[in-house]
Parts: C-alpha cells; structure tokens; sequence
C-alpha cells in the first residue's frame, strides 16, 4: 500500500489485526477485528493507565484519551461497533463502562494538577450510533471519575458515512456539551484562524480551542497573527534582520 494510502495495511505489508467489542469490520476491505473479552478489557485499561504513566515520566503536561473516530473505545461506545451482550454492552451503562474504568485508572496514576482530556466522536452520524444526547449524558459522568475536559470530535465509527463540514463545522458540539453538562469543552475542526479561535472562546462555545492540520502545515500562524506580542516579535526578528551579524538584544 502507498505511503498515505487511506486503506488498510495488508498481512504483507506487517498489517494487524485489530481488537474491538464485537467483530464487525470498519469497512469493506477492512479485517475482521478479534473480539475482546473479560481479560482482554482489562489489558486494555492497563495499558492505557502503563501509557500515561510513561507521558508523565516523560515530561508531558497533558494526557488524552483518544475516544473517538473508532478507536477502542470508541467502538465500545457505539451501538455500531459493540454488540456485546455481557457487562460491557447491551445497555448504555455497559458501553460507557470501559471509557469509565480507563479514566478512573489512568486519573489515579497522574500527578495532582495535570489535566486530563478525553477526546470524543460526539455523534456518530449514522443510524443507531451514539449520539450528541448520549455524549451530553456521560460527559459529567466522565468528569465525575476524573476528566478535566472533553474535546469534542465526530464520527469515524464505520463507513460509508455522511457528515458535513465547513470552517468551525465542529464547534456546536462543544458548546453544547459545555452548556447543558456543565463540562469543560474543547473545539476542534477546520478552526483555520486566530480570529476563528478568539471568537469560540469570546461567545462561551467553548473552553479550549485545539488546531491540528492547520499549524502543521502553518506553525508560524501565531506569530503572524499576533505580532504585538514580545516572543512573537523576538521570533520573527530571527527571519527579518537586514544588517548586523543576525544577532538579537537580551531580552528586556
């Protein structure tokens, strides 16, 4: 498969395969994910609680879960993906319950202080998924076992699947969330600009606002946009001195 290829990785090419709740493909195409069990679970939230232990040794000043776009637990979320019928499906309380136990476990091994961010597929855009009522309901739940703040993402359960899009397309599930759970929330998705930024957080959409693509492909997008402020200034002194051997003035 070609680099960036968006497709499965086949056996030949060391592809493996995947674990989820129930063993229903993402896709056509796509391998047939091995089917968790009781031991399996509890692997899981370990290595999840052994990951966030290692970030903190490492330095990181904030741990996420990923909970959406049919990660783990994401699939174990959606009525989609998880079609289980034992302590960890069947009802609502069920498929919450592995989200629930890897924020408990993994909140117990971080240091006071340190936020936790979960990061949700708020609604799964197809019939019969998890939906932005089901994500208003856990949010407090989540936050009740240790979560500081849910980031607020869509989708990626199963495809073929429908969504819009459009700048800040996203936004919406943020403030709702934030509104009517009274959790923190953070904003993501074709946010392209500081102006876009500054505006979802001045009208209380949201809490945080978090920029992926756009300053992977744009990392100088802060310094251009706010050059009023000292760092910034220092920066792009670096890239515009005309005369002189380069060098900058200590800073004041």
């Amino acid at each position: 498969m070609g680099e960036g290829a968006d497709a499965p990785l086949t056996e030949a090419d060391d592809g493996w395969t995947p674990l989820g709740p129930s063993p229903l493909p993402f896709a056509d195409g796509y391998r047939e994910p091995a089917k968790s069990d009781a031991p399996a679970d509890r692997q899981a939230v370990d290595q999840f609680t052994a990951a966030a232990a290692l970030a903190v040794t490492a330095g990181f000043r904030v741990v996420e879960l990923h909970a959406g776009h049919g990660r783990l637990l994401h699939s174990f979320l959606s009525p989609i993906a998880n079609q289980r019928t034992d302590t960890y499906g069947s009802t609502y309380s069920g498929r919450t319950l592995l989200l629930r136990q890897t924020v408990r476990a993994v909140r117990a091994v971080l240091p006071d202080g340190l936020p936790l961010l979960v990061r949700m597929s708020c609604c799964d855009f197809l019939p019969g998924g998890w939906s932005l009522d089901d994500t208003v309901r856990l949010a407090p739940l989540l936050a009740a076992d240790g979560a500081d703040l849910i980031d607020c993402t869509s989708g990626g359960i199963a495809r073929p699947e429908p969504r819009p899009t459009g700048p800040c397309w996203q936004a919406p599930y943020a403030a709702t969330i934030r509104h009517n759970a009274s959790v923190p929330t953070a904003a993501v998705g074709k946010i392209t600009t500081l102006e876009q930024a500054t505006n979802l957080l001045n009208d209380g959409t949201c809490d945080l606002v978090l920029m992926g693509r756009q300053l992977l492909v744009d990392p100088m997008l802060p310094a251009r946009s706010a050059p009023d402020l000292a760092p910034y200034r220092r920066a792009l002194a670096t890239t515009t001195a005309a005369a002189g051997d380069g060098h900058l003035p200590p800073e004041q």
